[in-house]
């Protein structure tokens, strides 16, 4: 069930250049809230911007829910400026997340940039549930990358970034050889070309690129959120999908 609340910041910290990590106080939804799913923003006290901003749940910790927002444009940028004590309102949880496979004992995360957020709570659920997690991300610079401490000090993180200054010096592309054979589920968020290569090195690694294997994060751009405007509608093998109800999280066979 979809709630509404005004949500309290409990605290507001910059891990990144032009990043803020916000923790609110939203019991209702934390209860509720599955990796990968996401919640609709009012970003302002009046009109402007009108339209909330969806922004993907990084995780839920009891009461409280976590979410890497980057200040990127004027209603996010409203929303990394609210100071603990101050409240929020939020529509959610919605969309729909990750899955883990029952029978999974190797689940790998593969994130491309600040894509990485949806996939922060599917790393400690992993680790809850008794999974062998790991984690490979990448980004352009050493000080884009997500600092270790925000996750789960069991998961295996490995980095890959474009100035080779922290991990290794590349793409999170290249870390994909090795990485793919000894999983038993992948899951990715990424840019569509990003899902492109990695349908290819699955195909590549694993002989067969089977359903079932992959599930990916779409991160477009989602007005609604409740899949009454049409506006995130995409084709898929299964036919016309809605990204803010039918996903966001899709099986990469699906949409290749």
């Amino acid at each position: 069930m979809v709630q509404q609340l005004l949500a309290e910041v409990l605290a507001n910290e910059a891990v990144l250049p032009g990043v803020r990590w916000l923790r609110l106080a939203a019991a209702p939804l934390a209860a509720k809230a599955a990796p990968g799913q996401f919640v609709a923003m009012r970003c302002g006290e009046g009109a402007d911007p009108f339209l909330r901003r969806a922004v993907p749940l990084s995780r839920s910790v009891g009461a409280e829910i976590d979410l890497l927002l980057p200040a990127d444009e004027p209603g996010r940028r409203w929303l990394a400026a609210r100071r603990p004590g101050e409240a929020v309102d939020l529509l959610g949880p919605l969309g729909r997340g990750f899955t883990v496979d029952p029978d999974a004992r190797n689940l790998l995360l593969v994130a491309e940039g600040l894509a990485i957020a949806p996939l922060l709570g599917l790393a400690q659920v992993g680790v809850e549930q008794g999974l062998a997690v790991t984690l490979l991300a990448g980004a352009a610079t050493a000080a884009e990358a997500l600092p270790a401490r925000l996750l789960p000090a069991e998961v295996e993180y490995r980095l890959a970034t474009g100035d080779g200054r922290l991990g290794l010096a590349g793409s999170v592309n290249d870390l994909l050889p090795g990485a793919l054979e000894w999983a038993d589920q992948v899951c990715a968020a990424g840019s569509p070309t990003f899902y492109q290569t990695l349908w290819a090195a699955i195909q590549r690694q694993r002989l067969r690129a089977a359903a079932d294997f992959a599930q990916v994060w779409l991160g477009t751009t989602i007005a609604c959120g409740v899949g009454a405007c049409l506006s995130c509608t995409i084709e898929t093998r299964r036919g016309s999908r809605r990204v803010c109800k039918d996903g966001p999280v899709f099986d990469l066979w699906e949409i290749v």
